[in-house]
């Protein structure tokens, strides 16, 4: 006679009590049960290291993982490979009002950041790529080689 677990649905089977990281990722991406939620952070700005202990964080290196690891993160692992636009744009800065720098980065985007250099992402105010002549004309000739 099959288990409870064999004959539920998906969505009433229980999940293992503890995963890997690569365990719970499969399962997920399988809409099957998993011990908790995936949660895969993309990185801490530089100032968190500083501030979180004074918060009464203990001390911890001042690294991605370590703090993956103490708050029971997906340890992440990435591979050295380019994403975007290929051939990059070369990145340019157009201009500094003393409060942002204003720029085009890589992939074309007109952005800009806040001149104290604090930790933040850029704010994307334009984008090159907005219609079919704009692909013609400013992208299409970058993917052909001479």
């Amino acid at each position: 006679m099959p288990n409870a677990n064999e004959t539920a649905p998906a969505a009433q089977k229980s999940a293992p009590a503890a995963m890997t990281s690569a365990e719970r990722f499969r399962r997920c991406m399988h809409f099957e049960p998993v011990d908790h939620v995936v949660d895969m952070e993309f990185g801490y700005w530089a100032e968190v290291f500083q501030q979180w202990p004074e918060q009464g964080l203990p001390k911890l290196p001042a690294t991605n993982p370590a703090l993956e690891l103490y708050f029971g993160l997906e340890q992440v692992a990435y591979l050295p490979v380019a994403v975007g636009l290929l051939p990059h744009f070369k990145p340019r800065t157009i201009k500094n009002d003393g409060t942002y720098v204003y720029y085009r980065d890589g992939d074309g985007v007109y952005c800009r950041r806040p001149v104290s250099g604090e930790s933040t992402m850029p704010e994307h105010l334009d984008y090159p790529l907005k219609s079919q002549k704009d692909y013609a004309n400013k992208f299409r000739p970058r993917f052909i080689r001479k």
